[in-house]
């Protein structure tokens, strides 16, 4: 057993490709998700778990779980007097996620962000395409790009860790603060397992 355990967590290089196809999520000007509960009917949810998820089908939506399709027009989905606009979801179910996490502790949300986000995020952290930009060191990020409270805030996450922690009381999925991490060149001694490893250069590493 106690070998199993030491083999289970040995370290080891876990790579992961970008999805070809992600799920979408549908969300009201409240911020609320369009779903379908457990009564087989519509309704509208404030948490991103399996109910809430729909994938994009042929000019419509069907819901993953039920398989029931609902039309699309202009981008939204008309549901209950109101619209839902079709936003960028996971590539795997919530429910998938958090069973990975608590196997492994640790789980990779795979392009969970929408490309707009990725791209306001780039803007404020001033790299990338957005290398020429000054820093804006007067402001903190979370007031330069709505980006920043989206990423913060991103609703599997949300519900991800609240399911791990086993509580409701989390308001963030992430830190909103910023960090551009460059890649290892394989010549410069680092840290060992660290939250930014092996970006964080300046650390001594012993030996």
């Amino acid at each position: 057993m106690v070998s199993n355990r030491q083999e289970q967590f040995a370290e080891r290089v876990v790579k992961f490709g970008r999805p070809v196809r992600c799920h979408a999520l549908l969300i009201d000007a409240h911020g609320a998700f369009l779903g379908v509960g457990t009564d087989g009917e519509l309704d509208a949810f404030d948490i991103a778990d399996n109910r809430v998820i729909w994938d994009r089908v042929d000019g419509d939506v069907r819901h993953v779980a039920t398989g029931r399709r609902l039309p699309v027009a202009e981008g939204f989905v008309t549901a209950m007097g109101e619209r839902f606009a079709l936003s960028h979801g996971p590539e795997k179910l919530p429910s998938d996620y958090l069973e990975t996490m608590e196997d492994n502790g640790w789980v990779c949300l795979t392009c969970i962000l929408a490309p707009e986000v990725v791209d306001g995020l780039r803007r404020v952290a001033c790299t990338d395409e957005h290398a020429d930009r000054p820093r804006d060191t007067a402001r903190g990020a979370m007031c330069q790009d709505i980006a920043v409270a989206r990423a913060a805030a991103e609703p599997v996450s949300l519900w991800l860790i609240r399911e791990y922690m086993r509580t409701p009381d989390i308001c963030m999925a992430h830190a909103p603060g910023l960090a551009v991490l460059g890649k290892d060149d394989g010549k410069r001694r680092v840290q060992g397992w660290h939250s930014d490893y092996p970006y964080h250069w300046g650390v001594p590493a012993p030996g």
